[in-house]
């Protein structure tokens, strides 16, 4: 179906870092980090015409603000 095609050609994309299913008019969240905006809307554009989506179907939503965590855990014995 739609979302397995979706899913698929999301993956293929090495900048994509982060995709998620979920119950919603949007329905498959996730990520990019690109080295600019350019490929990042070219990656975008990419996806909508593999699957024939309108813009309004897919959408750029940049962060506002970065949040970053930092988890070690120390595995020696």
């Amino acid at each position: 179906d739609l979302v397995d095609r979706a899913a698929k050609i999301v993956g293929q994309f090495p900048e994509v870092t982060h995709s998620y299913l979920r119950k919603d008019r949007f329905n498959i969240w996730f990520t990019i980090i690109a080295v600019n905006n350019e490929r990042i809307e070219y990656i975008l554009e990419q996806i909508r015409c593999s699957l024939s989506l309108k813009n309004s179907q897919v959408l750029n939503l940049p962060a506002k603000r970065l949040f970053k965590l930092d988890a070690r855990f120390n595995v020696s014995p």
